[in-house]
């Protein structure tokens, strides 16, 4: 699985994703919602991992697959 960087967050509901900071991943999981502000968003529940609200700050990047290049 080839990740990419993608700067608006409002498409990505429904797909898996990785949160980075600054190079770093701090989390991951299947996108629930997204902010109209596109600023905030909702990371879904996955095994001891509650669901989780992820602020934009600065040197955030979200990652995904693209469909076309799996």
């Amino acid at each position: 699985m080839a990740l990419h960087p993608h700067g608006c967050w409002q498409p990505v509901v429904g797909e898996w994703v990785q949160i980075k900071r600054f190079g770093r991943v701090i989390d991951e999981g299947r996108v629930e919602a997204v902010t109209s502000d596109d600023q905030m968003l909702w990371l879904a529940a996955l095994g001891v991992n509650s669901r989780r609200l992820i602020i934009r700050e600065q040197g955030m990047d979200l990652w995904l697959d693209y469909k076309w290049d799996s």
